[in-house]
């Protein structure tokens, strides 16, 4: 595991199974599941019986619908907050 920067165990979720004590080890530009125990090191969070879940993609954002009440730093940081690591914003706003 001394290849990986960052190793995050618990209970991995992949689109076909749940990987109990699996870890997702992740290198400077890549990342990849796995079954099986990763060695603890420095760059460890293990999660236990807790899910891992990749981040998920918002494909209908509208960031500046409510003139003066929304704009993209609120709509990001809300995305992050919810596990959303990318937004596509709608452009239909009228007027902005």
């Amino acid at each position: 595991m001394s290849d990986f920067d960052l190793v995050v165990t618990g209970r991995v979720v992949r689109t076909d199974r749940v990987i109990d004590d699996g870890y997702v080890a992740i290198p400077t530009d890549l990342s990849s599941a796995s079954d099986g125990n990763a060695a603890l090191r420095e760059g460890q969070h293990d999660f236990g019986h807790a899910y891992v879940l990749p981040g998920a993609i918002d494909a209908q954002v509208h960031s500046r619908t409510q003139k003066d009440q929304e704009d993209f730093i609120w709509s990001t940081r809300a995305a992050a907050a919810g596990g959303v690591t990318t937004i596509v914003d709608m452009p239909y706003d009228a007027g902005f």
